[in-house]
């Protein structure tokens, strides 16, 4: 059940935005929202404010939507990852954004943001969250959903991703491939594809490392 709830964050980054990205990541869901804005160095006022605030969350709601908030916001504000982004932060944005990231009014500055600005993931986050909104306005302009045939539903649940790994590993069996390096590997879910065939010898997964 919904519960009076305050969030209090001594320090909280707010890169590329200040308070005005906090009010508006937070107020469409319902916060109330009391920010401080802190000096760069308490010793050296003349330095000016820093990128930092004190900030301060109300609202009743249910505990688990207050964290799945923060699971997603607090790396928007930060505005920085300091690991790989890829597919698996596709879905963990999608899973923690249920459903009210589909609602939000910043829900494509939350998905660039929170992707790294990765502009083919924020749009991949986006069209996934589109399909209720195409739905609502196919109902609102009296237009009819194509039904999905047998095969269809039978094919959905194997991802685009999946028919590509799958295809990928058919051809190098077919040329009899014993040694395999993938350049610009990502996060390596086509090498664990690959790791799962017993006719592959040597498996060699590269990528940029930014640092």
């Amino acid at each position: 059940m919904e519960i009076p709830l305050e969030a209090v964050f001594s320090v909280l980054p707010a890169r590329g935005g200040g308070e005005d990205l906090l009010r508006k990541l937070f107020e469409p869901l319902g916060y109330e929202i009391v920010t401080e804005q802190l000096p760069l160095d308490e010793s050296f006022p003349e330095w000016g404010a820093s990128s930092y605030f004190k900030v301060i969350l109300r609202a009743p709601k249910r505990l688990q939507d207050l964290l799945a908030h923060l699971y997603v916001l607090i790396p928007v504000l930060d505005n920085e990852k300091h690991y790989w982004v890829g597919d698996e932060e596709v879905e963990k944005l999608l899973r923690r954004g249920h459903p009210w990231l589909t609602a939000h009014p910043e829900r494509e500055t939350i998905a660039r943001r929170y992707l790294k600005f990765r502009s083919s993931l924020a749009r991949e986050v986006i069209a996934r969250l589109m399909p209720e909104e195409t739905l609502a306005t196919e109902i609102e302009f009296g237009i009819k959903a194509k039904p999905e045939t047998s095969e269809e539903v039978l094919e959905k649940p194997l991802s685009l991703n999946e028919q590509r790994y799958k295809n990928v590993i058919a051809v190098l069996k077919s040329v009899q491939a014993k040694r395999i390096v993938d350049v610009g590997c990502g996060e390596g879910k086509l090498l664990r594809h690959l790791l799962e065939e017993t006719s592959f010898d040597e498996i060699v997964g590269m990528d940029v490392s930014y640092n």
